[in-house]
């Protein structure tokens, strides 16, 4: 078969070393490059299949840099969340295009980007300190990788996805902080002493497992006190940067210099959940709606528009931050140490599988998207339980 044959190719070495194969495609020649024979002649034997079968691409002289900024304003950013966009930006600008940026498309390899993701993993931390980034944003960052190349597959820019073959170490669940029962009854009876109802927030998170942004951006249209009393779920309060342009999925509620506190949707349709509040969550509830009634006579209908549930005296709503602060003046008060807000859901999952309830009914709860999030993050808690069943068979 003649050289200038589509589909036809060879192998040399080149003089640097490195190896070179050859291939013709409508009668033109091409070449691909790599460091040894055997690795050039799997890629070129590809090629050749995928020309014969009328699926070859031609790669894309683009870099890294290039196919990544056009990615996420033209993929990202009209298609995801604002939050989800600024964390991508991040990666891009901080992490991948500084170090990798400048390769061509074609030319990134498993080699490369490997040797990237592991010198990540050895000093890729930003913040002035020694050791490299956590397995979860290893993860995260290959995940966003892996869409920023397979729209490029798609777009025809590469033939295959070079991330598919990229290793990462095993992500390590953190310990999760569950407090103890007696640090429970030692926290509420704090907080139930407390003159300031705003702490009953704290109460709220024990006997539903909200996050504070959820907690903070509860409105009192989302509460029920009937026969069954419940609250919805429907939107979160959260600080992050602003905004470009006007954002479908938040409403800004006060803004600074780079950051707004806006009030979003929930991130997931799971997470748009309905709650049913059990006494102490009520009575807590029941304190705050109190405390504001009294407000709004004071400073008359203007106070608190929106309704929110939690709010300054001012009627302003309470930023998650600030509220993570009167959790942990309480939690000192209490003796809790090493505790954050977040443990107040694991708590509240920790409680309720102890006091008998079926997994899926909890993943609902906590706005789980599938129950095996919920058996991964509260097994340890399951087992406990399933001692306690098997030793019935012992009486």
């Amino acid at each position: 078969m003649s050289k200038t044959n589509t589909g036809t190719g060879s192998i040399r070495q080149r003089k640097n070393g490195g190896w070179e194969g050859q291939y013709w495609l409508n009668g033109k020649r091409k070449s691909i490059y790599g460091k040894t024979k055997d690795e050039v002649r799997i890629r070129l034997n590809r090629i050749l299949a995928d020309i014969l079968s009328n699926e070859h691409t031609e790669e894309s002289g683009l870099t890294l840099q290039d196919w990544s900024t056009a990615w996420l304003r033209d993929y990202a950013k009209p298609t995801v969340r604002h939050s989800t966009y600024l964390t991508y930006e991040g990666y891009c600008n901080k992490h991948v295009i500084p170090a990798i940026g400048n390769i061509r498309l074609k030319n990134l390899d498993v080699d490369a980007l490997q040797k990237f993701f592991n010198d990540k993993a050895i000093g890729g931390r930003l913040d002035g300190e020694s050791g490299g980034l956590s397995s979860k944003s290893l993860l995260n960052m290959r995940n966003m990788l892996h869409l920023v190349f397979k729209q490029a597959v798609f777009n025809q820019l590469l033939s295959r996805n070079p991330l598919e073959a990229v290793k990462l170490s095993r992500v390590e669940p953190k310990e999760m902080r569950v407090l103890s029962k007696s640090e429970q009854a030692a926290l509420e009876k704090v907080v139930g002493g407390s003159l300031d109802p705003i702490a009953g927030g704290i109460i709220i998170a024990l006997y539903t497992g909200l996050r504070i942004g959820e907690l903070m951006g509860l409105e009192w249209d989302d509460i029920d006190f009937g026969d069954n009393p419940y609250l919805k779920v429907r939107r979160i309060v959260v600080r992050q940067a602003k905004p470009s342009e006007a954002d479908p999925d938040y409403e800004i509620l006060t803004e600074g210099v780079k950051t707004a506190l806006m009030l979003g949707k929930v991130k997931t349709l799971k997470g748009n959940r309905t709650v049913y509040l059990s006494n102490h969550a009520v009575d807590a509830l029941k304190r705050l709606r109190t405390r504001q009634q009294e407000l709004k006579r004071s400073f008359g209908r203007g106070f608190n528009p929106k309704g929110f549930v939690f709010c300054n005296a001012d009627g302003m709503v309470i930023e998650p931050r600030t509220y993570m602060d009167v959790f942990y003046s309480y939690a000192k008060v209490a003796g809790i140490p090493h505790a954050n807000f977040h443990a107040l859901r694991h708590t509240f999952a920790t409680r309720a599988i102890e006091l008998g309830m079926d997994i899926n009914t909890l993943a609902d709860m906590l706005g789980h998207a599938q129950a095996s999030t919920t058996l991964n993050r509260y097994g340890h808690s399951l087992d406990d339980q399933k001692r306690r069943e098997i030793a019935k068979f012992n009486q």
